[in-house]
């Protein structure tokens, strides 16, 4: 293909305006529902007035998140949600023909799920050595692991005694 003479390219400047966005949050492990937004009325019969539908045609919509995971990183901006527990942003920006609308969240959680660790009962006879302290945990998701300890009250005589399950309250994504 072959062509002569000249192109000419009109680029139009495009206004911009405000966006309201919201963002629910959740608890890790549950799907983070997608953010709603809105082009307030006031704003859109001032910037679209040639748009008698409640919304314009959209021609481009980009949603990025960014904040905090509970593990001490940084998130984002990524088109992808967050899935750890932590603190976060979503920013919206919506393109029509004639204005570009921007907009954020307010700040959102993605809650700790809570885990618990059961210590098992055990049993010995007096002068016998301790036997291996076990429990079990429930709640984890995806192979995550949570750190604890087990101990026992000290004592040899014949009686009961306490297993004590101890580690750090909040760990990760778990609390």
């Amino acid at each position: 293909i072959s062509a002569s003479g000249d192109i000419t390219v009109k680029v139009i400047e495009k206004e911009t305006a405000a966006l309201t966005v919201t963002q629910q949050g959740t608890v890790y492990g549950t799907q983070l529902p997608d953010p709603v937004w809105q082009i307030p009325p006031e704003t859109l019969s001032a910037k679209e007035p040639n748009s008698r539908a409640a919304q314009p045609e959209i021609i481009s919509e980009h949603v990025s998140y960014s904040g905090h995971p509970h593990d001490g990183s940084t998130y984002g901006p990524s088109a992808e949600k967050p899935t750890q527990a932590g603190e976060y942003m979503v920013e919206v920006v919506v393109e029509t023909k004639s204005v570009i609308y921007f907009g954020y969240s307010d700040p959102f959680a993605i809650e700790r799920k809570a885990v618990t660790v059961h210590a098992e009962n055990k049993g010995k006879k007096q002068g016998e050595a301790d036997p291996e302290l076990t429990a079990s945990v429930s709640g984890l998701l995806n192979g995550d692991i949570v750190r604890y300890e087990l101990s026992r009250d000290a004592g040899e005589e014949p009686g009961r005694y306490v297993i004590h399950v101890s580690g750090e309250t909040l760990q990760g994504s778990y609390q």
